[in-house]
């Protein structure tokens, strides 16, 4: 049985009589009843599946071309929910197509009872059209609705992601691409800022800092720093220890180093 790689989610919009011709091709073609589903009476949500890892954006592309009356949005996924790619055709004619490159995602605040999508807030590399993309495919996504939040000194939100703590500055203007976040990771002992960040998540690429960086940028930070960056001391310790372990032994004859494959149990910290 071949793994599934990409998955397409391709919303139909079109007359009705040409979207029941069009599900009857695609039926009798290759798509399962049950991956094809009407939101509407004008509106056809068809889900394919690639186990090669090839895009089917090229799908929506042929569609486009053979029914000028169809708008076509798509929404494709690698390996299920990684490397996310947009698209969108109307009147035969694509308007966008970008890939939604996620630089963090982060859990939704605690009191918030916004729409965000899945119940996270997340960012991205910015890409041209993207900002056009997610109007389109995320409409009531807008992170100027945090604003409302408690915040920290200097009007920092605290987030939170599986592995890591986020500080998030929303843009100064809605308008404005000024936001910015730093995400510490202690206990692996790595620091990054984003900078760039606008209503809709589009932001710069993430660079990695020293700890101290971001202290002398924003003084108001460092209490809340300080206390976090000294609960992750003893794991960052381990770390350190198992990674100095395998230079050594990476540094050995082979006969050495599979004696100490056999004869220690190595426990990765992280």
């Amino acid at each position: 049985m071949m793994s599934i790689s990409t998955i397409s989610v391709q919303t139909l919009t079109g007359p009705a009589s040409l979207l029941n011709r069009l599900v009857k091709e695609l039926v009798e073609g290759y798509c399962h009843s049950e991956d094809i589903m009407f939101l509407d009476e004008k509106t056809v949500q068809v889900t394919l599946y690639n186990g090669s890892g090839s895009t089917l954006l090229h799908h929506a592309d042929a569609l486009s071309v053979e029914y000028p009356a169809l708008n076509i949005r798509a929404v494709e996924w690698v390996d299920c929910f990684e490397d996310v790619s947009v698209a969108y055709w109307k009147c035969e004619r694509k308007i966008y197509q970008c890939d939604m490159c996620e630089i963090v995602s982060c859990e939704k605040p605690e009191g918030y009872s916004g729409p965000l999508a899945d119940k996270r807030i997340r960012f991205w590399q910015a890409v041209p059209d993207l900002k056009v993309a997610i109007q389109h495919i995320l409409p009531d996504y807008d992170l100027m609705a945090l604003s409302g939040l408690i915040t920290l000194s200097g009007g920092w939100l605290a987030l939170h992601n599986a592995d890591s703590k986020v500080l998030l500055r929303l843009p100064s203007q809605p308008d404005l691409n000024d936001g910015c976040l730093v995400q510490l990771s202690s206990e692996i002992g790595r620091v990054a800022i984003v900078q760039g960040i606008d209503r809709y998540g589009c932001c710069a690429s993430e660079q990695s800092v020293a700890y101290a960086d971001v202290t002398a940028r924003w003084p108001e930070l460092r209490p809340f720093l300080r206390s976090y960056w000294r609960s992750g001391k003893k794991q960052r310790r381990r770390n350190r220890r198992w990674c100095q372990l395998q230079q050594r032994k990476a540094g050995k004859p082979m006969k050495s180093r599979l004696s100490l494959r056999h004869n220690e149990e190595q426990e990765i910290p992280f």
